[in-house]
């Protein structure tokens, strides 16, 4: 009886390491490169970096350019297109290609070789704020 109570307690203290109160694991969904290029071409995309823990808008025109804003008012130019492997690729100072992931709030987190960088939280037909 002494060993079950035992295996139990161990068991609740490794769960508690891995569950924080008040969080919620979220599922994701990788995203195609169609729906990729459906969802942002011509669109802005509203969300957060998380290293930087700011804030920013990304305006995806038609052709392939992209003008992005952060909360610090910075500002940057670049190119972006959809690989073979159907990855989003930003071209601004480095050409980068990331894995976008639906989550199950309807946003999406977006994956530099496995590591989490930025979110889009809010996609908005067109370029609202003429970036």
């Amino acid at each position: 009886m002494k060993f079950k109570t035992h295996i139990l307690i161990t068991f609740a203290l490794i769960t508690a390491c891995f569950v924080q109160p008040g969080s919620i694991a979220m599922a994701e969904t990788k995203v195609s490169g169609d729906e990729i290029k459906t969802l942002l071409a011509g669109n802005t995309a509203e969300g957060k970096y998380i290293k930087w823990e700011t804030t920013h808008k990304m305006y995806f025109e038609e052709k392939g350019k992209l003008r992005r804003i952060d909360s610090l008012n910075n500002k940057e130019k670049g190119e972006w297109y959809i690989n073979k492997l159907g990855q989003l690729c930003i071209i601004v100072r480095k050409d980068r290609c990331n894995d976008v992931m639906k989550r199950d709030d309807g946003g999406y987190n977006v994956y530099h070789r496995g590591t989490f960088k930025y979110t889009f939280d809010k996609i908005v037909p067109g370029n609202p704020y003429n970036q």
